[in-house]
């Protein structure tokens, strides 16, 4: 566990420190797309056992398009960002839907960065999205000056991602999302899991009797042998 938190209020800290419980609705989110989808296919390769926590920040990582791993993303402690991250949107999810203030990200974003070093902001704005530095930039200064606009980068970028995040978990109603998806899967499964019928081919009829305007003798090929002609001949008898 990083020490980066040793400024923050001591309940924080603690709940910070202890085993991060993730509930059902926020699973759901974390994987909300993937749900939304009502693809069969990729429902069923999602993981049905228990997952770690790592799965989890992973999760939100995929979301938030955050690099999580690599040299860059442990630099920035990345993971221990996205872990706090986690710990401050449950609480958010209920109840539903959870609030569009901008300042609540906001707040979250500067929770979550606390503490960070200079070069741990720099490393986070470089695992961020794109669109935290697009249109950015820096105003030249003091290198103390310069670490304050990688915070404000970090904070304003980090903040615009939540708040985008939580208003696709609204769009697809994360409480009632599984619920829609069963409901779909059961009915094309009863759709396409009885085909219809192919009609049975006709069998065909055995002949009892000799064709139509046949007299019952063979008629002798070209070739034939006097042998084969009376063979023949004994068949028609």
């Amino acid at each position: 566990m990083s020490l980066r938190r040793c400024n923050f209020i001591v309940v924080t800290y603690q709940r910070d420190r202890e085993e991060l419980h993730i509930s059902s609705r926020l699973k759901d989110a974390l994987i909300a797309d993937q749900l939304a989808a009502v693809d069969v296919a990729t429902v069923q390769r999602l993981p049905t056992g228990p997952r770690e926590l790592a799965d989890w920040i992973e999760e939100l990582a995929r979301q938030t398009t955050i690099q999580c791993y690599g040299d860059v993303a442990d630099a920035a402690d990345i993971q221990e960002t996205l872990r706090f991250v986690l710990s401050e949107l449950d609480p958010l999810l209920r109840p539903w839907p959870p609030s569009q203030q901008p300042g609540i990200y906001s707040a979250i974003a500067d929770a979550a960065t606390k503490g960070l070093r200079p070069h741990e902001f720099y490393a986070t704005l470089l695992c961020g999205p794109p669109e935290w530095t697009r249109g950015e930039r820096l105003l030249g200064g003091p290198v103390t000056q310069v670490h304050k606009q990688f915070r404000e980068f970090v904070v304003k970028g980090l903040a615009s991602t939540l708040s985008t995040l939580t208003g696709r978990w609204v769009t697809w109603d994360v409480p009632h999302l599984r619920k829609r998806l069963d409901e779909e899967i059961e009915a094309r499964m009863a759709t396409n899991a009885v085909p219809k019928a192919a009609p049975p081919r006709p069998r065909l009829q055995r002949r009892t009797s000799a064709p139509s305007g046949w007299s019952g003798q063979f008629k002798p090929r070209p070739g034939m042998s006097s042998f084969e002609q009376a063979l023949n001949q004994r068949r028609g008898a």
